[in-house]
């Protein structure tokens, strides 16, 4: 039987526990009303859970099917694992009802013992939200609980049994990066401690994402070979020697349809209780404005100008784009400023002389005194630090900073130079190379909250760089990192541009997706790379402007191209994106020609309240929808988008072609062929075409931008009327600043463009009219 939230809040206040028959009698006294609830079904209005108090056994359903069937519940200790089909014994169970950072919840608990060792599990059923959070709890701990292995775990709960046949399909993210994984629930689940959260989902797109819900460092999905091979389940990981006195773990199981809602609805949960705020375009001005990087796949990365030390080579490129009239307004020194130590860790955090002979702080004076973006990496056993007196886990490959003073002393002094951004690299190396950071429950999640609280602290960001997805899981916690590699290292004509399915997990955690540096001119002789040749300019340039996140050229002087750069940014710098990163289109994560394969088709949008008329502003979306070595030819239609059906104008960014987009007209989008240079197609979507005979203007933008309507530009868009006769807008931008506006005029089966150069005037502003023709006011 179901019971709604309302029903079973009253119901929960009047339970009357039977525990001689394992079941719970909810009555429902004011109506004299008795619901006998076989195996303590609750019920949400999607996601539901049954629980049988006396065995441990429960089920997650969707819609009233079963998802989901438990396996074993239990831990291991001493060689040995306890679990409720053997060796623990059941000792009673409860019910109560509690508030937290999500809301209210109803709680069931079943408390077990091994006869020395208690051991409880809880289900939090939230009464408001489709949410379900299993908690293991050890009052008194847990000894020798190591198996020695990072892919299994020492505690399971909740554990699921995964049939021989199913129809659900999975999409997870693994290994350094977070790369997407996509197939069928039964077939190459991605698990240990490498392993993201896991969606599942069916052919409507309903879907669950499961996830350690607290202690992101060591808790992991596995398939431990002393529980069955065919069972999933959630604990810490084997390398944990101990379980502390009261310790308690926690995965979260939320409900949402399809798999971009599900992934973002569940990252909003794990933000909200951890209180913090999500990050914007606005977080920080690495995020905010062009910049110049130097990280691997830069020309100058461990290169200079040949005759010149890295001091000069850096003044030289500043130089450059000041006479370019490139906008750059921030730098990114990669780790080849700083000493290095044992394993390549580092020695100590401060510039060599012969990298930069007048300091830091000099350099940076010498570029126009921009913020600095500076990189770090993992800490050598022979670090000076420790000779300082500060205290580090030492290990045979590298270190580990016990507390915040570390962090503070070193973030403190570069800030003196100029660094408003620190890039921690090089995350997975430092975890799985140490055994401190796995074999104990807490000292992963301090190492990354001390960074983070001296980051905080100083008023200073933290952008993440070769983290496995526990890192940006344990982000939640940590206010001052606010963004994250969405990529691995660029290299000329690596495919780096490869951000969507990336970003999508980075947006779910309230992350900024960064796509890397990357080249804008196709050749670059003389470079350190297996290639110096990057056919894929205009892909990696539009790429990093839909991530939202910083964007890096790292051309050598003298081969910027100075055209493309510009179609990123204003003329200050500030750069003209979308409101949310590009993710996939939805339609991606189902099987095509009987195949299921990460796609990369994605979109984003801008977002405006325009008035038509004397009606109230109505929020209108600017679509934008790219393409790339795809697999298999692809067609999106309005619905796609979540746009009503109706014609709307369809620009190709490359040829400048518009088109008419509608259910009849899909965008189309090509096969890859045979090469590294990608075939790909970059469309943006205007507002809808009125139905009316009458002409009518629809707004194109600013067009000569990677993104055409963005909110760093648009302050205004009306129309005089529904039927759209004529069109108003304001953009803002630096006094003297030419704009170049385009709107599509259109008239039965005719389309126009009519573009005006406006000059934004010493208020910052500048208003375009079209009536007949396009003109500035």
């Amino acid at each position: 039987h179901r019971v709604d939230r309302r029903q079973r809040q009253m119901c929960i206040r009047d339970r009357v526990s039977t525990q001689s028959t394992g079941f719970t009698k909810l009555t429902k006294m004011k109506t004299q009303i008795f619901l006998i609830l076989i195996l303590a079904t609750l019920a949400y209005s999607r996601l539901s859970i049954s629980i049988d108090t006396k065995n441990g056994d429960y089920q997650v359903q969707v819609d009233g099917t079963t998802w989901l069937s438990s396996g074993s519940l239990g831990f291991h200790t001493a060689g040995r694992w306890y679990t409720n089909k053997a060796s623990l014994r059941w000792t009673g169970s409860s019910n109560s009802v509690g508030t937290d950072a999500l809301g209210r919840f109803n709680m069931t608990v079943l408390n077990w013992s091994s006869g020395v060792t208690p051991f409880s599990i809880r289900f939090k059923e939230y009464i408001d939200l489709e949410v379900v959070v299993f908690e293991q709890d050890f009052p008194n701990g847990v000894p020798e609980t190591a198996t020695g292995k990072n892919s299994e775990v020492i505690t399971a709960f909740p554990s699921f049994t995964v049939p021989e046949s199913t129809d659900l399909f999975f999409y997870s993210y693994i290994g350094t990066f977070a790369y997407p994984v996509i197939g069928k629930f039964n077939d190459h689940l991605p698990v240990g401690v490498q392993a993201g959260p896991i969606v599942l989902y069916d052919n409507k797109l309903r879907s669950l994402v499961i996830s350690p819900f607290s202690n992101f460092m060591v808790g992991i999905a596995s398939f431990t070979e002393a529980l069955g091979l065919n069972q999933l389940s959630f604990g810490l990981q084997g390398k944990i020697l101990s379980i502390p006195t009261g310790f308690t773990h926690s995965v979260i199981l939320s409900a949402g349809n399809g798999v971009t809602d599900s992934l973002y609805t569940w990252g909003s949960y794990l933000l909200k209780y951890y209180g913090k705020q999500r990050s914007t375009i606005k977080s920080d001005t690495i995020i905010q404005n062009l910049g110049y990087w130097t990280d691997n796949g830069a020309y100058y990365y461990y290169k200079t100008e040949p005759g010149l030390n890295y001091e000069q080579t850096m003044v030289g490129v500043y130089d450059y784009v000041q006479k370019l009239k490139v906008p750059v307004k921030n730098f990114q020194f990669d780790s080849w400023w700083y000493p290095k130590g044992v394993n390549g860790g580092v020695k100590l955090w401060e510039p060599m002389d012969n990298i930069f002979p007048s300091g830091m702080a000099s350099v940076d004076k010498q570029i126009g005194g921009l913020p600095l973006a500076l990189h770090n990496r993992y800490f050598s056993p022979d670090n000076d630090y420790i000779k300082m007196g500060y205290d580090f886990f030492v290990e045979e490959f590298c270190a580990l900073p016990k507390t915040e003073s570390l962090y503070t002393y070193i973030m403190q002094k570069a800030k003196s130079w100029g660094m408003v951004l620190y890039e921690q690299d090089w995350l997975v190396t430092t975890f799985l190379n140490m055994n401190a950071t796995q074999n104990n429950v807490y000292n992963s999640r301090n190492w990354l909250v001390n960074m983070g609280n001296a980051a905080r602290k100083l008023g200073l960001t933290i952008q993440y760089c070769m983290p496995l997805p526990n890192h940006l899981l344990q982000s939640v916690e940590i206010q001052s990192v606010t963004q994250s590699r969405a990529s691995g290292d660029y290299n000329p004509s690596n495919a780096n541009w490869k951000v969507g399915h990336h970003s999508l997990f980075l947006w779910s955690l309230g992350l900024i997706p960064f796509k890397d540096d990357f080249w804008t001119e196709e050749s670059q002789p003389g470079c350190v790379f297996h290639t110096c040749e990057e056919p894929n300019t205009q892909l990696e340039t539009i790429s990093a402007v839909l991530t939202t996140g910083p964007v890096g050229p790292s051309d050598r002087i003298g081969q910027l191209n100075s055209t493309l750069v510009l179609s990123t940014c204003r003329v200050d710098g500030l750069l003209l994106k979308p409101d949310k990163p590009a993710t996939p289109v939805e339609k991606v994560f189902l099987p095509q020609n009987d195949v299921l394969t990460v796609i990369e088709l994605w979109n984003t949008y801008s977002e405006f309240p325009i008035s038509t008329g004397n009606g109230p502003a109505v929020p209108v979306k600017f679509f934008y929808v790219v393409g790339a070595d795809l697999p298999f030819p692809q067609t999106v239609y309005p619905k796609d988008l979540g746009l009503t059906d109706g014609d709307y104008i369809a620009t190709n960014y490359v040829t400048r072609v518009p088109i008419r987009f509608s259910s009849t007209n899909p965008l189309t989008f090509p096969k890859q062929s045979f090469g590294t240079k990608m075939d790909f197609a970059y469309y943006t979507i205007s507002d809808a075409i009125p139905n009316s005979s009458s002409p009518a203007w629809v707004l194109l933008g600013e067009v000569d931008k990677v993104v055409p309507v963005s909110s760093q530009r648009f302050s205004e868009i009306s129309y005089t009327s529904a039927e759209k006769s004529s069109l108003k807008v304001t953009v803002q931008g630096v006094a003297n600043e030419r704009v170049l506006i385009g709107a599509y005029k259109v008239s039965g089966s005719q389309i126009s463009l009519s573009q005006v150069a406006c000059t934004v005037d010493g208020k910052g502003t500048a208003q375009v009219v079209c009536t007949t023709q396009c003109s500035c006011q």
